[in-house]
């Protein structure tokens, strides 16, 4: 079998996310971040950039970006962007968020 550990560890304006994977092969993973319509994204090669903060992964082998359909209240969808990310093993996310004014 194959068995998923995530972690979390919060710290002032940044939360760290760690993903890793058990198994004896090395079987491609996704992670799937669904983003409000609102928040605008840039897609570099290991970051994101986003009006509210920038996200890092590390490990990451691709990020690919799409749309979905966001619904926030009956039979109204709105066009969101959506980011697949493919890793093996192990997956680190670093969000550094903006406070507010």
């Amino acid at each position: 079998g194959i068995i998923h550990e995530r972690s979390f560890q919060f710290e002032n304006q940044k939360i760290v996310i760690q993903d890793k994977i058990f198994d004896e092969t090395n079987y491609s993973c996704k992670v799937y971040l669904h983003f409000h319509p609102e928040i605008e994204i840039d897609v570099m090669e290991n970051r994101v950039k986003t009006n509210l903060g920038d996200i890092n992964f590390e490990n990451n082998l691709a990020i690919n970006q799409s749309i979905y359909f966001f619904s926030d209240e009956f039979n109204v969808r709105k066009p969101a962007k959506l980011l697949t990310l493919t890793f093996q093993k192990n997956l680190t996310t670093i969000i550094n968020y903006y406070q507010p004014p």
